[in-house]
């Protein structure tokens, strides 16, 4: 399903990103991960070679937000994690984002990161 698809992951849990790791490669996906949204900005000069991220939402924080649109902007598609199953985007995502809600499973997981790629 994620076949040759570039994956980022951002999630400050490790066993959590382990898991997403595991199953990304499984499908088929390459993935990098990193515990912030912040961090993502040191690599925005390769943004362009990513189609998914699979983030935790940014916190009410403006800059994750803007990190997070400016992802979007760039063309990946993005899947959310959260443990707030009522989590939503707000004013800085335009479009609509799937939601995992943690603890997910794999086909969850693959269900949402489908959906995100289709759209």
């Amino acid at each position: 399903m994620l076949a040759g698809v570039d994956v980022l992951i951002i999630e400050d849990e490790a066993l959590i990103a382990l898991d997403i790791e595991l199953l990304v490669e499984e499908s088929g996906g390459r993935s990098l991960t990193l515990p912030s949204l912040r961090e993502a900005v040191l690599l925005r000069d390769r943004w362009a070679s990513y189609k998914l991220a699979i983030i935790n939402p940014p916190n009410a924080d403006l800059a994750e937000e803007v990190i997070a649109r400016a992802m979007q902007d760039a063309g990946i598609r993005l899947v959310l994690n959260s443990a707030d199953r009522y989590y939503h985007p707000g004013s800085w995502s335009p479009q609509p984002i799937p939601l995992v809600v943690k603890p997910f499973t794999e086909t969850e997981l693959l269900a949402a990161c489908r959906q995100a790629l289709a759209h």
